[in-house]
């Protein structure tokens, strides 16, 4: 049963000629309250606005009981009750409070709820309600007493009849007109006034005879003929509920038949006299109908400015104005608050007799969704459906979705029915309330997820429940498929092995496997830095050397398509061996494809052995006896590693090779003598150092070439060649003797010059020159004088004598006396000199 109704179904009708019309009235305004109340409680889904604080915190509380929350309900009406001890609200929530009581088992707190109201708010319209409930408490109360402790009045007298069963609601018509006799009724407790039903009169039936109706809502007595005394009806179960078949005793065939005689058999007692009741008076009456009146007004009133835009103050504002009542003007309204509206009940019309409220089925259906649709990923896509309202009653349903987070999905009113959202239109949650039978349009809309792969299919519901009812809810299975590009590559390569210097090419051939176009892709290649990029076809859109990056963008690939793009390339000299060249490509889809990389075939590089050997080309001047160190460069110029075959040679003489480990040109003890080199890597150098002594004889000015050969133990054909030209130099002094005449008178003066000349290509120093006279000569004097004088020897000396430079000493002598003539005079001259390494010549 939804929430906040009454439960009418199995209302049961006692049925009395005594009834006064007063009473009857009465009645039948109670039950017009009891209708008008869900109709004021529950106006309907939506934001309501409350008249006061009291009112707002009296729904609050409402709905918490409506929602099962009763701790919380019965927390907020309390709070209603003490903030608001004579609020507009106080009487609602004293009842309330009572019902929430009743449902978690608090009789006692539920019974002085009731008494509350009654003893406090006697002209509310929930009094005759509570009456009602209290009775029912407290006789509840009564029956769980053990039998001990029960009233005597419970206990049937001795000799009269059992209580008279129970049959579906049925005017009985007896088959004969035989009235039986006076039965006196099982005496009971008086009930509470409040606790009568809506009374139905019978026309007295000439004879019994019981008529059974499928499903029946409600339960009556048989009743007597108009002579006899109205008879007890028998307890129905707790529950207000009908007795059920199952639950009655076993009877044999016509026993009905057989009961007015059963009856009239019995023993009666004489039953004690009632006592009368007197009819009220005409102006009891006009006050009566004026209180009610005032009531009516009242809610209708409260109804108008609890929702005024719900359909039940629609129908407040007719019953104000066939009352003649003018509407209030709307009560200044504070901020809204949210509140669950649930279905409405109809307000009976006054002095109307209720016998049952149909209950509330809620009821939807989802049509018009298609069950599949493809869309390309990163689009949006747009579901229509329909929502229809398939209960008995005004309804709203709640949208929702399956859909993953990613695809943001939201719906949309389509009240226009065009199947496409207009710009601005704010988003749904749920439906607008429905009449019954309605149907409206919505549309979903949602965005595939840019990541999607071609084909990816996504299932999902599209679910509208009730809001009446949460539990009544339809989905409709909706596939999402995803259209896109698939971009796949492949490399194709011209040949497998190459050199440095040598042309390789590449052919890339791009291809959409997709289901869609494929729009702006980008194809971006990058190759090793062991190639050059010569050509292009198509030509490149961007092309970078020193990244090594070529790119292209495609402006439209269409599905199964295919484009090939060539790239031309040259392999650079320093390449190394032994090296795989790859190329390797990126394709790269506008629609958000996951990137796609293609790695080419490899091309080998082949294994090329270079060597190549440096000197100075300067020529040097060297010495003679001077052991020198000539620098020369070793560099492998292979792709690979490779070890070389040394060997050197001069015109005159051996010549060592040594490795110059710190290249400071001078051979250090601990650099050795090499034959092969280590291993080189590709473009790695070493320093050697050809090591010649030059021979102490060798003439001035002599010329000769030192050569270094290199050869690749790999290959033996790959060899390298250097050669350092050495120039030696060396100083050559030489001593002339000029004089004007060789004929010497004894006991004269005579003077001869010496000549010292360096004819050779290098500075002499401390050159010195030494004359040894002969014993017929007496030394006289000299210029420049001599250094030393000893005897007949004399020395001189010349710091530096440069290349080509001569000096001259000019020496006087004296022929000795008694020397014969013809004599023939000999002298010896001696020169010695050192070169700039202080090497001696003489």
């Amino acid at each position: 049963m939804p929430q906040g109704s009454f439960e009418f179904s199995r209302l049961q009708i006692l049925v009395s000629r005594r009834v006064s019309p007063f009473i009857s009235g009465l009645l039948s305004t109670k039950l017009l309250f009891l209708a008008v109340l869900p109709a004021l409680l529950l106006a309907g889904p939506g934001p309501v606005r409350a008249e006061t604080d009291e009112t707002t915190l009296f729904m609050n509380g409402y709905q918490a009981h409506l929602q099962g929350e009763n701790d919380k309900a019965i927390a907020t009406l309390n709070e209603v009750i003490k903030k608001y001890p004579k609020g507009k609200m106080t009487d609602l929530a004293l009842y309330w409070l009572g019902k929430t009581y009743v449902k978690v088992g608090r009789p006692q707190d539920a019974i002085q709820a009731f008494r509350t109201l009654k003893t406090k708010h006697p002209k509310s319209a929930m009094a005759p309600l509570a009456s009602e409930q209290l009775a029912r408490l407290e006789k509840e109360q009564v029956a769980a007493l053990p039998p001990s402790k029960e009233p005597s009045a419970d206990k049937p007298p001795e000799g009269l009849a059992p209580p008279t069963r129970l049959v579906p609601e049925r005017k009985v018509e007896p088959e004969r007109p035989a009235p039986p006799p006076p039965v006196v009724a099982k005496k009971e407790p008086p009930p509470a006034p409040e606790k009568k039903e809506p009374i139905a009169k019978a026309t007295p039936p000439p004879a019994p005879k019981p008529a059974v109706v499928a499903k029946p809502p409600a339960v009556a007595k048989i009743e007597e003929p108009p002579q006899a005394p109205p008879v007890k009806e028998a307890k129905p179960p707790r529950d207000g509920g009908a007795v059920k078949p199952e639950d009655r005793p076993a009877e044999p065939a016509g026993k009905e038949k057989k009961e007015p005689e059963r009856v009239a058999k019995a023993p009666v007692k004489p039953k004690p006299a009632k006592p009368s009741i007197e009819a009220p008076s005409k102006e009891e009456k006009q006050r009566a109908a004026a209180d009610h009146r005032r009531k009516a007004i009242e809610s209708y009133e409260k109804i108008v400015q609890a929702a005024p835009a719900s359909p039940e103050a629609a129908r407040a504002r007719k019953r104000l104005a066939a009352l003649g009542v003018r509407e209030k003007p709307p009560t200044p309204a504070k901020p809204a608050v949210l509140a669950r509206k649930e279905p409405p009940l109809h307000a009976p019309q006054p002095g109307e007799s209720v016998f049952l409220v149909v209950e509330r089925v809620a009821g939807v259906e989802i049509g018009g969704a298609p069950p599949g649709l493809t869309s390309i990923p990163g689009e949006t896509v747009t579901i229509p459906f329909d929502v229809a309202n398939k209960g008995n009653g005004d309804d709203a349903f709640v949208l929702t979705s399956t859909l993953p987070p990613a695809y943001q999905a939201v719906f949309f009113h389509d009240a226009a029915g065009t199947g496409q959202v207009r710009a601005g239109e704010p988003s749904v949650t749920e439906t607008p309330r429905l009449a019954m039978g309605l149907k409206t349009r919505f549309l979903l809309r949602a965005r595939l997820p840019i990541e999607l792969l071609d084909g990816a299919r996504q299932t999902f519901e599209i679910k509208a429940s009730s809001k009446s009812d949460p539990t009544v809810s339809q989905a409709a299975p909706v596939a999402l498929t995803s259209s896109a590009p698939s971009l796949r590559g492949v490399f194709a390569l011209d040949r497998k092995t190459v050199k440095p210097g040598e042309a390789v090419s590449y052919t890339l051939t791009v291809q959409n496997a997709g289901s869609a176009n494929a729009r702006l892709a980008r194809v971006v290649v990058s190759y090793p830095g062991s190639l050059s990029l010569s050509s292009a076809g198509p030509a490149a859109t961007s092309a970078d050397p020193l990244t090594h990056v070529a790119s292209w963008d495609l402006d439209l690939l269409a599905p199964r398509d295919r484009k090939a793009l060539r790239l031309d390339f040259r392999v650079r000299e320093d390449a190394l061996a032994d090296q795989d060249l790859v190329v390797r490509a990126v394709l790269q889809s506008a629609q958000g494809e996951p990137v796609v990389s293609v790695v080419s075939a490899a091309a080998k590089v082949e294994s090329v052995a270079g060597v190549r050997v440096a000197g100075i080309d300067a020529p040097r001047t060297v010495f003679p006896r001077e052991t020198i160190f000539i620098p020369f460069t070793l560099k492998n110029t292979g792709n690979g590693p490779d070890k070389f075959s040394v060997r050197a040679q001069g015109d005159s003489g051996s010549v060592s090779v040594y490795e110059d480990k710190n290249r400071d040109g001078v051979r250090q003890p601990d650099e050795p003598e090499v034959e092969t080199t280590r291993t080189l890597n590709p473009q790695e150098e070493v320093s050697l150092l050809a090591s010649l002594t030059v021979p102490a004889d060798e003439p001035d000015a002599r010329r000769q070439a030192i050569r270094v050969v290199a050869a690749s133990e790999r290959t033996r054909s790959a060899t390298a060649e250097a050669a350092r030209l050495i120039v030696v130099s060396r100083p050559i002094v030489t001593i002339a003797t000029q004089m004007a005449s060789k004929e010497g008178v004894p006991g004269k003066v005579f003077s001869y010059q010496l000549v010292c000349t360096n004819t050779g290509t290098s500075p002499a120093r401390r050159v010195t020159i030494s004359e040894s006279l002969p014993p017929e000569l007496e030394f006289v004097d000299s210029q420049p004088r001599p250094g030393r004088v000893d005897g007949q020897r004399l020395a001189w000396e010349i710091a530096d004598l440069g290349s080509g430079q001569k000096e001259v000493l000019t020496v006087g002598v004296r022929v000795k006396r008694g020397i014969p003539a013809g004599t023939a005079v000999r002298k010896a001259t001696s020169v010695r000199y050192t070169d700039l390494r202080d090497q001696v010549y003489e």
